[in-house]
Parts: C-alpha cells; structure tokens; sequence
C-alpha cells in the first residue's frame, strides 16, 4: 500500500513539490447502524466493519480548488476491519504555499495548503459515493436526499451502500500524507423482518412502509451543514412513504433471514398513521401482497438501527373489505389501471354534463 501511494512526487522543472494524500477513516461510534453492513449484535451492539469495494465521496473544504466531488475507493487490504484506507481515482496532492507556482501535474488534484491554516479541516467526506452529488460553495452544506423507492441486492444482504448517508470532515495534519475522518451517519436505518407461512412458494420481495395520512416525511430531500452537524428536512419536497424492493431471488432455496433494510428520514414518528404493505413473490412472478396498520410507536433517531419484526404475514392480516391480495390487473408503477379502474365520460356540446359513479378498486403511492 505505501508503496503505491505514499511516494513523495518529486518535481519537474515547471512542477511545484507536493506530499500525495491518502484517507483513513472509521465511523465515529460504535452503535448500531453507523456502517455499511451490520453484523449480528452482540449485547445490542453490532459490530461496524468496512466491506470490499466501498466508496467515499471528497469535496475540498480548505485550499485552492473548487469543490469536486472525487471518488476514492476503499484498499481490498482493509476490507473487513473498523479503519479503512481509501485510495482516489485521482491523486491528491497538497503543496505548500511557500512553493512557487509551476504548472499543474496531470492526473492529480491540487490543494494549496497555506501554513496559517494548517488546523483547519481540508475536506469533508461523505459516504457511500454518488454520481452528481451537490455542495453549496457558499455555506458549504451537503444537499441529498433519501430516495423513495430503494433496492436491495437479495434478501437478507445488509449493506445499505445505495441507500444510506454519513459525513466528516477530514483533517490532514503538518508534515502528514493522511486525511483521517470519523463518520456520523445522518440517517435512520430499519431492519424490517417478515415470513409467511401461508404462501408456500413464496419469497419476501419488498415492504412499503406508509403514513395513511400523509403528514410524515419518511423520504426526500434534505440539507447537512458539516460543521455544525445540523441536518434539515426540506419539507416542500418529501413523501409520507418509502419502499424497498429485493432485486434478485434464489428460488432454488429458502433465504436464512427474511430480513430487508431501509433508510428513512430521521424523527418521532410516534404520532403517525403508519402502515406497512408486504410484498412477497414466486419463481413465476406472481405476488401477494398484505397492507395493515402498524400499532406500534415509531421513533427513528438519527444513527441508529431500528428492528421491525412484522411476524407472520397472512392474508387474514388484511382489514380494508374491498382489497384483495392477489392483483391481477394491469400495473404501471404499482398502480392499478383496468376496465374496473377507469371510467371516461363523454361531454356534449351543449356543455352540459353527466354525472357518472367510479367504483374504484386500486392500490399504489398516488402521493
């Protein structure tokens, strides 16, 4: 490793001398849910450890460059442990202030690193990596959102790499080639747990959690100030529900844990209306799927790890009179369109109208 990025780069003539970085960084606790991909718990705490291919994002925060939005991506070697090394795309490189100016080196993001200056933080980190992630230059907050619809690999898989968030700031000290940071997860996560007896053939494909009466913010967008760590919810753009779905079944076995994770806005969700709506499927693609009500409070701080446990899901489960599990109509993003569905009503020319009585059977988010 320190063969590959801790040389010294020695200049050209038209080159200024600078000292490559590398990051080093773990979560700032130990709790639950401030990592990738949770462990089994041990007295309720679950063990935090880097997993193969994990990606930060970097923006500069003190130096000579604009923000970019780099990628560094984490050492195989330190896979598996609590303290990662993270290697970028492109090389950065600090060069002192007293250097004299010399044409940029190819390949490598430069950071002037003035001597008055060198307590303050230089980056700030956030993870996992996204593809168009925005900072405000001028308050330098992070601007991000907690998608609604989320995927996840397979049952049971534990990494909420496309899904979750946690930031640092990351200093690099006089005379050092590491930027070290300690990430704090912004978000809630819910370890959501289901099985059904009752569809024999069946695997669980997804839940959709939802607040009937549309007041909670489960998902959206939102706002982070990394230096004070505030975090703020931007209420215009939010949705009262959130949804994961599992991309890949085994129907060749059973799944050891009927288990899918979620990232949810953080809050006390206590005086909500929340339901649940599970989704199981089989090898043809035909799906079951139970709404009910959620009896229990819900409460979702951030950085932490909520378990779910809905139980066994059975048809009986369901209290709406007019819905049934077993939808055979046609769908467009989960949304029931048909010949029961739709009505159209004709208006003459004279302006006036008939009236015309829709008995509508439908489910999905028309939020």
């Amino acid at each position: 490793l320190s063969a590959c990025v801790n040389e010294t780069l020695e200049p050209t003539p038209t080159q200024k001398k600078g000292r490559e970085i590398i990051f080093e960084g773990s979560f700032a606790t130990s709790s639950a849910a401030t990592k990738v991909e949770f462990q089994d718990a041990v007295d309720g705490i679950h063990a935090l450890t880097w997993s193969e291919g994990d990606q930060i994002g970097i923006f500069t925060y003190n130096g000579s460059t604009t923000n970019n939005n780099m990628k560094a991506i984490l050492h195989k070697e330190t896979a598996g442990s609590a303290t990662g090394v993270f290697v970028p795309e492109d090389r950065v490189v600090i060069i002192p202030s007293e250097e004299e100016d010399g044409d940029p080196i190819e390949d490598i993001i430069e950071i002037e690193y003035p001597a008055e200056d060198a307590d303050e933080e230089d980056f700030l980190i956030y993870f996992p990596y996204r593809d168009g992630m925005e900072i405000n230059a001028d308050d330098f907050s992070l601007h991000a959102s907690v998608a609604h619809d989320q995927v996840q690999d397979k049952i049971g898989d534990r990494k909420v790499i496309s899904n979750g968030l946690a930031t640092a700031l990351a200093k690099v000290l006089p005379g050092s080639n590491k930027a070290t940071f300690a990430l704090n997860h912004k978000l809630a996560y819910l370890c959501v747990k289901a099985f059904s007896s009752e569809f024999t053939g069946y695997q669980l494909h997804a839940v959709h959690m939802f607040d009937m009466d549309g007041q909670a913010a489960l998902s959206g967008d939102f706002i982070i100030d990394p230096q004070t760590g505030n975090f703020s919810v931007k209420s215009q753009s939010t949705k009262p529900s959130v949804r994961v779905d599992v991309a890949n079944h085994d129907f060749s076995s059973n799944p050891e844990k009927n288990e899918l994770y979620l990232a949810v806005l953080p809050g006390d969700y206590s005086t909500a209306d929340i339901y649940f709506e599970v989704t199981f499927i089989n090898a043809l693609g035909a799906t079951k799927n139970v709404p009910f009500k959620f009896d229990k409070t819900c409460k979702f701080p951030a950085g932490s790890l909520t378990t779910i446990d809905l139980g066994e899901i059975s048809a009986s489960m369901v209290n709406l009179p007019w819905y049934s599990i077993d939808e055979e109509r046609d769908l467009v993003k989960r949304c029931a369109y048909g010949a029961q569905n739709t009505y159209f009503a004709q208006r003459p020319a004279s302006g006036s109208s008939t009236a015309v009585t829709i008995d509508v059977k439908a489910r999905g988010d028309f939020s």
